[in-house]
């Protein structure tokens, strides 16, 4: 994973934007990036009572975002405005100048498009409280080094968890009327698979020099990992999916929409 050297905020609204502005000035200083400032105002999804008139006053807008910025000692941001089809938006913007770290506030539709949309990690901010001390880091492939180096260089001093449910993994097919897969005359029962997992998982741990858990999930995806979160008192959840493909990465939104904790996702092949 690359350093942070450019943070691209997100924002819909003014409602609870300082606390992102806030964070993203913490990010900034610690990693000596720069900022840009994103506002899309989406029409169809929020009513803006500061910018109702029909025609959106961009000048007005930006000077309440410098004004906010100001108060959050960002220094020289660079100010986007747009109206609608935010993920697009953003997704152009991160590519364009290479972004290193996208930070938004949660909205149950937005939020999962830009994910699905942009190679970038993603921050989302959900509760009240964005200092993290402990982390829980979902992954699914246990070549996830990159995610842990990337998590542990933006957030410096958090302590990872890592998290494996076996329900992350694909089982194969045995019905011969959908495919004609016999787990045994491939020399590969269920528990075999089960174990080698679990085998590589806890040797990923133990070269990380992190402690970690590989569990066979009873529930749903989203209800595992949020309850493991709960009971390891996380700060932040961390999803580090494969690609876009996954079953983990499938999980997002659901995710995403359940947890009570920020979140970041990151993709290890995107």
């Amino acid at each position: 994973m690359k350093k942070i050297n450019r943070i691209l905020t997100v924002f819909n609204g003014f409602d609870r934007c300082d606390e992102l502005l806030k964070k993203s000035a913490e990010i900034s200083k610690e990693h000596d990036c720069g900022i840009t400032l994103m506002f899309v105002r989406e029409e169809a999804l929020f009513e803006l009572p500061l910018f109702s008139k029909k025609e959106v006053d961009i000048n007005e807008i930006k000077k309440e975002i410098k004004r906010r910025a100001k108060e959050e000692k960002i220094e020289n941001p660079a100010i986007l405005v747009y109206e609608n089809d935010t993920a697009d938006r953003v997704a152009l913007e991160a590519k364009r100048e290479e972004d290193s770290l996208i930070i938004t506030l949660y909205n149950e539709k937005i939020t999962s498009s830009i994910i699905k949309k942009v190679n970038t990690p993603v921050l989302v901010l959900k509760s009240g409280f964005h200092e993290y001390l402990k982390s829980v880091l979902a992954v699914d492939v246990v070549e996830g080094k990159d995610c842990l180096l990337f998590l542990r260089n933006l957030f410096k001093g958090v302590q990872p968890y890592l998290f494996q449910d076996f329900l992350y993994f694909p089982m194969p097919v045995v019905d011969p009327a959908i495919e004609p897969f016999d787990t045994v005359g491939n020399g590969m029962e269920y528990s075999q698979l089960l174990e080698i997992r679990k085998e590589a998982f806890y040797e990923f741990c133990k070269k990380a020099g992190v402690e970690g858990e590989f569990v066979v999930g009873e529930g749903s995806i989203d209800e595992d990992i949020n309850s493991f979160a709960k009971s390891k008192e996380a700060d932040l959840i961390v999803i580090c999916a494969n690609d876009t493909g996954t079953i983990l990465a499938d999980s997002i939104p659901d995710i995403l929409l359940k947890s009570q904790n920020d979140l970041l996702v990151i993709f290890q092949n995107r």
